[in-house]
């Protein structure tokens, strides 16, 4: 970008925001982006606040200076630090009555600007001195000190964890002068409702921090305050709400028993005598947003106490009358204010599964049986509900979460008790139409796991199939998805499985139940196949029509899938008649599509076709005998021709065209090699005019499927050096790995099967240093999956080498191992610099296991050359950031270094790394 003037910057403000005319909108917007990321933004925004021309100029220059600051501060040099400080302050200063979104994005930015610059020492002492002389600037100082606790863990925020741990500790130092401002506030603006909100805002964010020993803080008047302050029924919905909040931070910091045992005592009695009377009063007033920031103090309060609660119950901090109030807040039918307990219990379930002996649930199960009961009230209709509710209906979602968290917890009571409690709970009383679907509803998550020899499922779905015709639709909808869910158990009991079937059947000529029969009847399918041979012509039949019935192309999926599991457990004799006639109601359309003239997408087709092979699951075939599926696919060949002929150039099309592909060399197996040399051809062919990255995908299959067959070793080793020029063509040019992470990871993943499967093929290869250099070259792509791809290859290159005496190949090891050594001699220290820069920020740290392990493996291939490498790559790490702050120090490389290189499991080494990171994030 060339230098523009700020009346460019005015001019495509003005268009984005004023202009009528669309594309004149965009191609500002995209001209601003491009500003932003340039080194001219620091000035000219600095300007545009300066001169203050209007509110769209001031939130444009506001938000790129935040942007600036988060993204681009090592472009700064750190002799403009205190500078750019300065110019800041000032700018609050004059637009402290400014609009309350560009003062935030002031306030961030000079947030951050304190966290990264270590050339600004006392920052909350000068926020403190420039901004409390004036009562109309107190709101952005509160704002500012509200925001650097908070900031300190901002992700964006490349500092490290040295200069965050450096920054909390010097906020610590400060804390005092930070409380007194805070009732300084209080006492010299007690009506201003938004320096209030600032206030309590401020006071839970510095909390958060541990800053107040424990016993200041229960002992000042700010905490009194925030809780008499909430209970009363003056206060405006937003102090309401920035109470909360503070006194959410203070029972989140109260968690930490050890330290802050006054606070947590404080907290509890609180929230345990006086809240619930409030509470109370709220829903009798239906006061939905109080009812909501109670709900919140109650759940922070379980989860601040869950250990103590599940570890000493009813003594101290685990009293259960914690379990109560949560409990509570479902009481009320309002599931906004239910939702927000569910964290609480996903969280109990887990800790309770994991850290407490099942001989001491017990206690527990009274309330898990009450939270189901309550769950299951909750999820009722109104009465008024006359169809089934569009999908993304917001009471439906909750409904949808509220199975989660049944599914979740219940293993605390076991599930076939918990399904036998919600069916008497129905035989007990004549249920109305919405008390029935909620109870069948909540049984959904329980019957997956009901016992097979247990009784009670028939008398549930006897009850199903015998509901009335009429019956409200919503019943007949819940009541086909739990017989999909309940196949596992149909399966074992035969004698219901016909009219299951059945009554699926019927659900799928409903309008309004079709998709959900369809994919109940792929669940039937999948568990009772192997009992449905007289019922494939029906499914068949099905199949024929299924453009007649009003389901997706993924109901349609579900149902041929259901049919394709049924015929695999049918005959032999009978798979390949099956498989035509399953296959053709798709084929045909299709081949229309491929032989006319005008642009049709033939997606749906091949997929439903992906489905149909990836189903038929043929597991004996006789030696000898031609496998059942052979013929079909076969047929198909020159329509797969005809696909890529017409379609070669769009990649949509060819990935699921070639995903097809896939399940049918998945379907025949070792069937498929007399086909392979007609695929390989095709594969090469169209690769090298375009660079569809699954056709790399297909080439791992093949090497997966028939590369450990010396007959095709050839044919697939020569694939793959067909494929090595286009891949490295697209890249090596610049940023190519980044642009292309699908290719990297597609193409590293053939690499990982061929060295599994054709080893010493690989390791000969003549491309194999340019394919240990690229590896290398992408050691810091920040993409998951290409990462992923390139450390297994790495990984099992290094691994290569290790073959067991029983192995077929053992005859290979020295021949296998001499070439390895060779490959490391070459590049070992480039891998090992890769693998360190990748840890230090290069990538995002749950890649980092994958970097462990491969130097774990490097390390117990040749561990004294290794430790070499390693050495001279944390030499070379920089030891501070560009901004001036300190990365890792010599001590902490030091001890990073001798802990790695003593390590005696590849476990040691994922924590080691994951810490390690933290230096320069």
């Amino acid at each position: 970008m060339e230098a523009p003037t700020i009346s460019h910057v005015y001019s495509a403000i003005d268009t984005l925001y004023h202009s009528s005319q669309v594309e004149g909108k965009e191609e500002a917007s995209k001209w601003l982006e491009k500003f932003q990321k340039s080194l001219y933004a620091w000035e000219i925004c600095d300007q545009l606040l300066r001169e203050n021309r209007d509110k769209e100029s001031q939130y444009f220059a506001a938000q790129t200076m935040k942007t600036k600051i988060q993204h681009h501060f090592s472009e700064l040099p750190q002799q403009q630090h205190l500078s750019l400080r300065n110019s800041l302050m000032q700018h609050l200063l004059q637009y402290s009555l400014a609009s309350h979104a560009t003062l935030t994005q002031l306030c961030i930015a000079l947030a951050d600007l304190s966290i990264q610059s270590p050339q600004w020492e006392n920052p909350v002492s000068d926020l403190i001195k420039i901004f409390s002389t004036k009562l109309e600037h107190f709101s952005v100082l509160l704002e500012v000190l509200m925001l650097m606790p908070e900031e300190v863990e901002n992700e964006y925020l490349h500092i490290g964890k040295n200069r965050r741990e450096e920054v909390v500790v010097k906020y610590q130092r400060c804390s005092h002068e930070v409380l007194d401002l805070m009732l300084k506030c209080h006492e010299v603006c007690p009506s201003d409702d938004r320096t209030q909100c600032k206030l309590y805002q401020c006071f839970g964010t510095w909390l958060t921090l541990g800053s107040f020993p424990a016993q200041v803080v229960v002992e000042s008047k700010l905490l009194k305050l925030a809780f008499d302050t909430l209970l009363s029924s003056k206060i405006s919905d937003n102090l309401h709400e920035s109470i909360t909040d503070c006194i959410c931070n203070a029972i989140y910091t109260s968690g930490d028993i050890t330290n802050q045992g006054p606070l947590t005592e404080a907290c509890f009695k609180f929230v345990t005598q006086m809240i619930p009377q409030a509470f109370q009063q709220a829903a009798r007033d239906e006061d939905s947003d109080k009812l909501i920031n109670y709900t919140r103090i109650y759940a922070e309060l379980g989860d601040a106490l869950l250990e103590p609660i599940l570890t000493t119950p009813g003594q101290g901090a685990g009293d259960l009358k914690t379990l109560d109030l949560i409990l509570s807040c479902l009481e009320c039918s309002n599931p906004d204010v239910a939702v927000i307990t569910f964290n609480f219990w996903y969280r109990f379930a887990e800790y309770i599964d994991t850290n407490v002996e099942r001989d001491q649930w017990g206690i527990y199960k009274s309330y898990i049986r009450k939270l189901i009961l309550l769950l299951c009230q909750l999820v009722q209709f109104e009465n008024s509900q006359t169809g089934i509710p569009e999908k993304g209906d917001s009471f439906q979602e909750f409904r949808l979460q509220t199975l989660d968290v049944i599914h979740d917890i219940v293993f605390v009571i076991g599930s076939t008790e918990c399904f036998t409690e919600i069916f008497q709970s129905l035989q007990q009383e004549t249920p109305t139409w919405n008390k029935l679907e909620a109870r069948l509803f909540c049984m959904n998550p329980l019957s997956k796991f009901i016992s097979m020899n247990y009784d009670v499922p028939g008398h549930v779905i006897q009850m199903l199939l015998s509901l009335p015709k009429d019956i409200h639709i919503m019943v007949q909808h819940t009541a086909i998805v739990l017989l999909g869910d309940m196949s596992r158990w149909i399966s074992d009991h035969e004698q219901f499985i016909d009219a299951t079937f059945q009554f699926i059947l019927n659900g799928l000529q409903h309008k309004d139940l079709a998709q959900m029969a369809s994919f109940s009847l792929s669940k039937f399918c999948m568990q009772c196949c192997q009992k449905m041979n007289k019922m494939f012509p029906v499914l068949l039949e099905v199949c024929k029509v299924v453009e007649t019935l009003n389901v997706d192309n993924e109901g349609v999926i579900g149902i041929l899938t259901g049919c394709a599991l049924v015929l695999s457990r049918m005959p032999m004799d009978y798979v390949t008649d099956g498989l035509m006639h399953l296959c053709t109601p798709n084929v045909q359309p299709l081949y229309e599509i491929l032989q006319s003239s005008a642009a049709g997408d033939p997606v749906k087709y091949l997929d439903r076709l992906a489905a149909i092979f990836r189903d038929i699951q043929i597991n004996q075939v006789a030696a000898g005998q031609e496998h059942p599926c052979k013929k079909v696919i076969a047929q198909l060949w020159d329509m797969f021709k005809m696909v890529v002929q017409k379609y070669k150039a769009d990649d949509r099309i060819m990935e699921r065209h070639f995903r097809c592909i896939r399940y049918g060399i998945r379907c025949l197996g070792q069937d498929f090699i007399d086909l392979m040399g007609n695929l390989v051809e095709l594969l090469v062919t169209l690769y090298n005019e375009h660079q569809h990255s699954c056709l790399l995908y297909i080439g791992s299959v093949l090497a997966d499927e028939y590369g450990g067959i010396k007959a095709v070793e050839g044919t697939i080793m020569q694939m793959l050096k067909s494929f090595v020029p286009p891949t490295f063509k697209i890249l090596s040019q610049a940023h190519g790995l980044q642009n292309h992470p699908d290719t990297v990871d597609d193409f590293f993943r053939l690499c990982i099967r061929l060295l599994q499967r054709c080893t010493l093929s690989f390791l000969k290869m003549e491309s194999i240093d340019s394919v240990v250099q690229l590896s290398i070259a992408g050691t810091t792509l920040n993409h998951r999956d290409g990462n992923t791809s390139i450390m297994k290859f790495l990984w099992q290159l290094c691994k290569s080498g290790y073959l067991e005496q029983s192995d077929s190949r053992f005859a290979e090891k020295e021949e296998r191992n001499r070439l390895l050594e060779q490959l490391l001699a070459k590049f070992g220290q480039d891998i090992v610099n890769g693998l360190v820069a990748a840890t230090a920020g290069g990538i995002q740290v749950y890649m980092l296991p994958g970097v462990a392990d491969t130097l774990w493996e490097m390390l117990e291939f040749n561990r004294q050359a290794t430790a070499q490498w390693f050495q001279v790559a944390l030499s070379n790490l920089p030891s501070h950031n560009a901004s001036g702050v300190i990365n890792a120090t010599p001590q902490q490389i030091e001890y990073f270094y001798n802990t790695v290189c003593s390590s005696t499991s590849v476990k040691i080494l994922w924590g080691e790394f994951r810490e390690f990171s933290k230096y320069f994030r």
